[in-house]
């Protein structure tokens, strides 16, 4: 918008483009039996720790967290339909919490996460 700064709009699409580059990393490894399990991050903003949810737990799986020079600040190991990471520690921005399961049919999972 108006109001975003030079920065601001540079974050931003490093976020898309580091969020591609993790997304696309395993996909041609898909086939057509592999399946998604949706993650929900909340809150997201988050203060000082931030929920991950799954619906379902196919398989125990590797939760990371990348910053937006592709560096892995955490990586936790669980399996757990709710998980609670600290975050109160982290600078505030951009991150990304990838998910990958331990069973292969199961596709790994990006999404954005902000730190406030």
């Amino acid at each position: 918008g108006a109001n975003e700064t030079w920065a601001d709009s540079m974050e931003h699409v490093s976020v898309r483009f580091i969020y591609g580059l993790f997304e696309n990393q395993l996909c041609p490894t898909a086939t057509q039996n592999s399946h998604i399990v949706p993650m929900t991050i909340a809150p997201n903003p988050a203060y000082n720790e931030f929920s991950l949810r799954l619906p379902e737990v196919p398989s125990s799986y590797t939760v990371t967290l990348i910053d937006l020079l592709g560096r892995t600040l955490s990586t936790q190991k669980s399996n757990a339909s709710v998980l609670t990471i600290p975050c109160g520690n982290m600078p505030k921005g951009a991150y990304i919490v990838r998910l990958v399961f331990d069973n292969a049919t199961v596709q790994p999972v990006s999404q954005k996460l902000i730190v406030e």
